[in-house]
């Protein structure tokens, strides 16, 4: 398994315990995830990407004006989709 999280051209592993976006660090602990300028604590179920809002109870992650929904196994950001099976997601600006 790689199991690591593509952001721009950094590689964060989880057990680094961090995830990269843009040039900020963010720690799983924090309870945080960075993307772009916002911070979105899983604890109020959202992840911000650009300037949209998508709730995992949506079932749907926003990143760019792309929707791509757990179900169809990928999330695309920017113009590259990454499978949860290639075990890598990519963040591009």
């Amino acid at each position: 398994m790689q199991e690591h999280f593509r952001a721009e051209n950094i590689f964060a592993t989880p057990s680094q315990g961090h995830f990269q976006a843009g040039n900020i660090f963010a720690t799983p602990s924090q309870e945080h995830f960075r993307v772009g300028n916002i911070f979105a604590t899983p604890s109020q179920e959202h992840f911000r990407a650009g300037n949209i809002f998508a709730t995992p109870s949506q079932e749907h992650f926003r990143a760019g004006n792309i929707f791509a929904t757990p179900s169809q196994g990928h999330f695309q950001v920017g113009n590259i989709f990454a499978t949860p099976s290639q075990e890598y997601f990519q963040v591009e600006k």
